[in-house]
């Protein structure tokens, strides 16, 4: 069966995002899910369902502005799917509607596709950009969109690749906690003392002895750290990427895969 898809969106889901001040901060929602829509007969894989929604109220919960249906997942597809949504947008007002953030699933077709459609740049320039504005290397923030990924898949894939390789569940509770300072640090520095304490929980010979000093250190830091290490949540939904062959290479050119690489290489204890 050849890939199909369908863009699914109206007038007047345009005309309530347009509704949002045009002086506030813009947010939205892109989820996907392979869930909500059969298996199409004789197609290769799941049929993804995609909702791009403004987040309303913890009563109401969130208005889609846009739906995609689509056979296969991918950066070409998504992006489409979202520059067709933004291009009606720009026929229907004169006014520059400005994304300040996009909340995404961890996929990396979903982010690819974000970047491309909002931002006109792939990952590495992004990277690149948000790397200078860590550093404190730019005076001014650029004005581009922001693409936020969900902590919550970021730490159930910590969790599910962790019970692979920790045998010890102190330690699998560790990296979670390490994950979510990380996740809630907006420098550096902050950033590279939460990173040494990971190396030294992790590579020390002595780690019976570290765990508890370090985990203590950690929690003495400002980041947030609620996390309920032993709760069993709701199974996660592994949604599998069309990941482009360039992604060793992408990881490695990386400012902050550089950045941190250094640190632990001249960290790691010998």
């Amino acid at each position: 069966m050849d890939p199909f898809y369908v863009i699914l969106f109206t007038r007047q889901q345009i005309d309530y995002l347009l509704l949002l001040p045009a002086n506030g901060e813009v947010f939205l929602h892109l989820d996907a899910t392979k869930r909500v829509v059969a298996k199409a007969l004789n197609s290769r894989g799941p049929v993804m369902y995609y909702a791009l929604t403004i987040p309303v109220s913890k009563k109401f919960g969130s208005l889609p502005v846009a739906e995609f249906i689509s056979s296969v997942h991918s950066v070409l597809h998504i992006a489409y799917f979202l520059s067709t949504f933004t291009t009606a947008i720009r026929k229907r007002t004169s006014r520059e509607l400005v994304v300040n953030k996009i909340e995404v699933d961890f996929s990396i077709a979903l982010i690819q596709a974000v970047l491309k459609s909002f931002n006109n740049m792939n990952l590495s320039k992004y990277l690149e950009e948000t790397y200078k504005l860590r550093s404190e290397s730019v005076s001014s923030i650029p004005n581009f969109t922001i693409v936020h990924v969900c902590s919550t898949h970021i730490l159930r894939t910590v969790k599910r690749k962790g019970k692979e390789l920790l045998k010890d569940r102190r330690f699998l509770c560790a990296a979670q906690y390490l994950i979510t300072k990380l996740i809630h640090t907006t420098n550096l520095t902050e950033a590279q003392a939460i990173f040494k304490c990971g190396i030294t929980i992790f590579e020390s010979r002595f780690v019976s002895d570290e765990l508890e000093k370090q985990l203590h250190r950690l929690s003495d830091m400002n980041a947030p750290s609620e996390i309920d290490c032993y709760m069993e949540k709701i199974p996660e939904e592994i949604i599998d990427d069309d990941y482009l062959d360039s992604e060793k290479k992408l990881r490695h050119g990386s400012p902050f895969y550089r950045y941190f690489n250094e640190i632990f290489i001249t960290q790691r204890p010998t």
